[in-house]
C-alpha cells in the first residue's frame, strides 16, 4: 500500500463517527450564517439564542429583500463556503475509505441506506437528528440556531436552513420529509406535530428514532412497546429433525425458494397444524438452510402492548429489515373470523409484500388464500404425526439409561409403549419428557433419576390442557377396575373388542390399509343403555387402560340458544380435542347427536347444519370420542353409519344386579354388611341399575357410621331407609307391596317418622 491509499474502516463505529463530523461541517456553516446575520441586525450579544426582537433588527432584517436561498447574502460568506467546502471534502475522504472496505455493505449505515432506499440527503438528515441524541452540545447548538434554547430538538425549517449550502431549493428536504418519504414511512424519523405553531409544517419538530440510533451505535436489543414481541430465533440444522424422507426433500426445495426469494421480492409460507407440530422448528430449520436469520413476533403479546396493529406491524418489518432477518408470526389464528382472515391479516400481508421480506405465519387453521398478487405464499400442513413419526421422535428424545432409577425399562419397549398409548406431537413429546425430569428432581433432588411413572406422567400433562375450557376432567378412581362393571357376556365381548381395538389403533399403520382409508385411526364409539347401567364407568376404564385422561364434554356450555353459537362451540371442542391426547366423552349426547327434522322456522334449518356440520367434524377427528345415549332411537341415521362400534348397557337383571350389590358391599373386613341370601333378595325385589344402587350403598355407609359401632355395620334396616331415600328421589312411590311388611315398619320409623303399621 502507498501514502496515497487511504486504509480501510475498521469498523461501524469508526465509519459512523467520520459521517457524523461530516454533517457537522454543515451545522457549523448554519452557525457561521446564523451569527453573521445576528451581527448585521446589530442583535447585542448577550440576546444571542433568546425570544428578543427589537425594531432595529427587524429593519435590519429586511434590508437584505427577498432573494433565493443560493443567493443570500449569507451564503457567500467566506466561512460559511469554508465549512461547505469541509463538508464536500469530507464525503470525498469517506467515500475513498468506503472503496477501500471490502464489507462496507454490511455496516449498519449503508445497510440502513440499502434496506430503506434511502439518497444521500436521507442520511444528512437521520445524520443531522442523531447528533443531539449523542452529544449534548448539539441541542444548545440548534436552540441557538432557533432564538429559543428550548428547542432542543431540530425543526423542518431549520434542517432546511442547514442544508441549504448543499440543497439550495427547500422543497428538496421538504419532499424527503414528507409523511410517504422512505425516512418517515419506515419510520426512521419521527415529525412532531404537538408544538405551538405546529400548524405551520415548518415549525415541527423532528427527532432520530430512538430504536434507529440504538441500531446504528451496534444495538441489537429490540426495546419496549411493542418489539418485546419479537425474539431472535436460535439457528436449527437438519440434525434431530424427525420426518419422512419425502418431506425432508419438500423442506429442502422450500428452503432453496427462501433462498432465492429473499433477495427478491420474499414471499409468505403459511404453516398450519396443531400445537407442537413442528411449525416453530420448521421456520427455523428452514430459515437456517436459506442462511437467513429469523425473528419470532408472538401476536398475544404484540396485541397486549396496546398499540395500533398496523403501527405495530410496521416496527415489526422494520426491525427484520434492520437485522436482514425474515419474520414468523405465532399464534395468527386470532387474525382469522371462522376461517375467513380479518382486516388485521390482510394488512399484515401488505407490510409483508411492501417490505419484500420472507414471512411465515404459524396457525392451526388451514387457509386457502383467494389472492396471489400481493406476493407468493405457499402454504404447509402439518398433520398429526403417525406412529412411525412418533416412534422415531420417542427414540430421539428418550433419556438414556443412566438417567432411569432401577429397575431401568427397556428403552425399545419404552418407546413402543410411548408412541402406540399416547398420540403427541413432536412439540408435546419434548415437553413430556422435559415434565418428566420436573418431577424426577422434584421426588429426588439429589439424583433426580427418572421412572416410567414419570414418562407417563407426562405425557398425560400434554393431553386436555385446553379442553378444561368446555369439558371437566373425570379423576381416575383408585382401584377401579373391570370387575366392578357387571355386564352380561355377550355386552362383555363387545367391550372386550373395543379394548383390543383401541390398544391395537397404532400398529393400524403397518397393514396398508390406513393408507388405503380415509381416516381409519380415529374411532367413534356409541355406548347406549339407560342411566346408571355402567356407561361412565366403561370410559373411565377405558382411559385408565389406555393410560389417558377422560374428559367429559359439558353441553351446557356446548350447546347454545343462539343460531350458530354451537357450531362455533363444537369447532373449537373438537379443535381442542385434537390438540390433546385423551378420549373425549359426550354423555346424554341425545341433545347434540339427535335426528335432523323438518325446517319450519329458521331455528329449525341451524339445528339441522349444526347436525351436518357434527357428522364432517367426527368423520375427520382422528382421537377417540365416545357418545352415550339413553335411547339409540334417537340418534340420528347418517351418525349412526358413522359409529365404529357400538356397545349395550342393558339393564341389570337379578343375577347381574346380586353382583353388583356384592362389588359394592365388602364381605368382611372393616365394614360388616348383610349376607348373600339377603342380598339375594335384594337383587330380586328391588329393580335398580348399577348407578341406583351405588347410591344406596354410599347413604347406607352414612347410615351406619352415624349409629357408631365398632367395626360400622351396614344393616338391612339402613339399606332399607337408602332405598327409600333413592324411590323419593326419583318420584317412586313408597309401598308396603314392593318394600315388604318389615322393610316398610323400617321406613315409616326412619323415613316417613310416622307410627310404624301393627305397632
Amino acid at each position: 500500500m502507498n501514502d496515497q491509499t487511504p486504509p480501510p474502516y475498521q469498523d461501524d463505529a469508526e465509519y459512523l463517527w467520520d459521517e457524523l463530523a461530516r454533517v457537522e461541517f454543515l451545522v457549523r456553516a448554519r452557525v457561521a450564517a446564523w451569527t453573521q446575520l445576528q451581527a448585521a441586525a446589530g442583535k447585542p450579544a448577550e440576546y444571542w439564542g433568546l425570544v428578543h426582537i427589537s425594531d432595529e433588527e427587524v429593519t435590519a432584517y429586511l434590508d437584505q429583500g427577498f432573494a433565493a436561498p443560493d443567493r443570500r447574502i449569507d451564503i457567500a460568506d467566506g466561512l460559511v463556503a469554508a465549512f461547505r467546502e469541509a463538508y464536500l471534502a469530507a464525503g470525498q475522504d469517506i467515500e475513498a475509505r468506503r472503496a477501500q472496505t471490502v464489507h462496507i455493505s454490511q455496516f449498519r449505515l449503508p445497510h440502513l441506506a440499502a434496506a430503506f432506499g434511502l439518497e444521500p440527503i436521507d442520511l444528512d438528515l437521520l445524520l443531522l437528528t442523531t447528533l443531539p441524541e449523542l452529544d449534548p452540545r448539539y441541542r444548545l447548538v440548534y436552540g441557538y440556531l432557533q432564538n429559543d434554547a428550548s428547542r432542543a430538538l431540530p425543526t423542518v425549517e431549520l434542517l432546511t436552513e442547514i442544508l441549504q449550502p448543499v440543497a439550495s431549493n427547500p422543497g428538496v428536504v421538504l419532499a424527503r420529509l414528507a409523511a410517504g418519504a422512505p425516512l418517515r414511512a419506515n419510520r426512521l424519523l419521527r415529525v412532531d406535530a404537538e408544538q405551538i405553531g405546529a400548524e405551520a409544517p415548518g415549525r415541527r419538530r423532528v427527532a432520530a428514532d430512538e430504536r434507529i440510533v440504538r441500531y446504528m451505535l451496534g444495538d441489537d436489543t429490540a426495546g419496549d412497546g411493542p418489539l418485546r414481541a419479537l425474539k431472535r430465533a436460535p439457528g436449527r440444522g437438519w440434525d434431530g429433525y424427525v420426518a419422512p424422507d419425502d418431506r425432508l426433500n419438500q423442506l429442502n426445495a422450500i428452503g432453496m425458494w427462501c433462498s432465492r426469494r429473499a433477495s427478491t421480492g420474499g414471499g409468505v409460507i403459511f404453516l398450519h397444524g396443531a400445537r407442537g407440530s413442528g411449525r416453530t422448528t420448521t421456520a427455523q430449520v428452514v430459515a437456517t438452510s436459506a442462511g437467513i436469520a429469523l425473528l419470532q413476533a408472538d401476536i398475544a403479546t404484540l396485541r397486549a402492548e396496546g398499540e395500533h396493529w398496523s403501527f405495530a406491524v410496521e416496527l415489526c418489518y422494520r426491525e427484520a429489515r434492520l437485522r436482514k432477518a425474515a419474520l414468523l408470526w405465532q399464534g395468527a389464528d386470532t387474525l382469522f373470523n371462522g376461517g375467513e382472515p380479518t382486516q388485521e391479516f390482510t394488512q399484515l400481508l401488505d407490510r409483508a409484500s411492501s417490505a419484500g421480506l420472507l414471512t411465515f405465519v404459524e396457525a392451526v387453521e388451514n387457509w386457502e388464500p383467494t389472492d396471489h398478487s400481493r406476493t407468493p405464499i405457499l402454504r404447509l400442513s402439518f398433520p398429526d404425526p403417525d406412529y412411525d413419526t412418533r416412534l422415531q421422535v420417542w427414540q430421539h428424545y428418550l433419556p438414556s439409561h443412566e438417567e432411569f432409577a432401577m429397575p431401568v425399562p427397556d428403552s425399545a419397549a419404552l418407546v413402543q409403549s410411548l408412541a402406540g398409548a399416547y398420540q403427541l406431537t413432536p412439540g408435546q413429546i419434548v415437553e413430556a419428557v422435559a415434565s418428566a425430569h420436573a418431577s424426577a428432581t422434584v421426588r429426588d433432588p439429589a439424583r433426580g433419576l427418572l421412572t416410567t411413572e414419570d414418562l407417563v406422567d407426562g405425557c398425560r400433562l400434554q393431553s386436555g390442557r385446553r379442553l378444561v375450557q368446555v369439558a371437566q376432567r373425570m379423576e381416575p378412581r383408585p382401584g377401579l377396575n373391570y370387575e366392578d362393571l357387571v355386564l352380561a357376556p355377550p355386552n362383555r365381548r363387545q367391550l372386550d373388542e373395543l379394548r383390543a381395538r383401541i390398544a391395537l389403533r397404532s400398529q393400524l399403520a403397518d397393514t396398508g390399509i390406513e393408507r388405503r382409508l380415509p381416516n381409519a385411526h380415529g374411532l367413534l364409539v356409541m355406548f347406549t343403555g339407560s342411566s346408571g347401567t355402567g356407561k361412565t364407568m366403561a370410559a373411565e376404564l377405558l382411559a385408565q387402560e389406555q393410560g389417558v385422561d377422560l374428559y367429559k364434554i359439558d353441553l351446557a356450555e356446548v350447546v347454545s340458544k343462539y343460531i350458530g353459537e354451537t357450531e362455533k362451540n363444537l369447532r373449537r371442542v373438537f379443535r381442542e380435542a385434537e390438540d390433546a391426547n385423551a378420549i373425549i366423552f359426550f354423555d346424554e349426547a341425545d341433545a347434540l347427536f339427535g335426528k335432523r327434522g323438518a325446517v319450519h322456522e329458521a331455528k329449525d334449518r341451524w339445528a339441522n347444519i349444526e347436525v351436518n356440520f357434527l357428522l364432517q367434524r367426527v368423520e375427520q377427528f382422528a382421537g377417540i370420542v365416545i357418545i352415550a345415549t339413553n335411547l339409540r332411537q334417537n340418534i340420528d341415521e347418517a351418525f349412526l353409519r358413522r359409529i365404529h362400534v357400538v356397545v349395550e348397557f342393558p339393564f341389570p337383571d337379578a343375577n347381574a344386579r346380586l353382583r353388583i350389590w356384592q362389588r359394592m358391599l365388602p364381605a368382611s373386613g372393616e365394614v360388616e354388611s348383610p349376607n348373600d341370601d339377603e342380598l339375594r333378595d335384594l337383587a330380586e325385589r328391588f329393580r335398580l341399575p348399577g348407578g341406583s344402587i351405588r347410591n344406596v350403598v354410599v347413604d347406607a355407609a352414612f347410615r351406619a357410621l352415624d349409629t357408631g359401632g365398632v367395626p360400622p355395620r351396614i344393616t338391612l334396616r339402613h339399606i332399607a331407609a337408602s332405598l327409600a331415600r333413592e324411590f323419593q328421589k326419583v318420584g317412586k312411590p313408597l309401598t308396603a307391596g314392593e318394600f315388604g311388611a318389615e322393610m316398610y315398619r323400617w321406613i315409616e320409623a326412619d323415613v316417613l317418622m310416622s307410627v310404624p303399621t301393627g305397632a
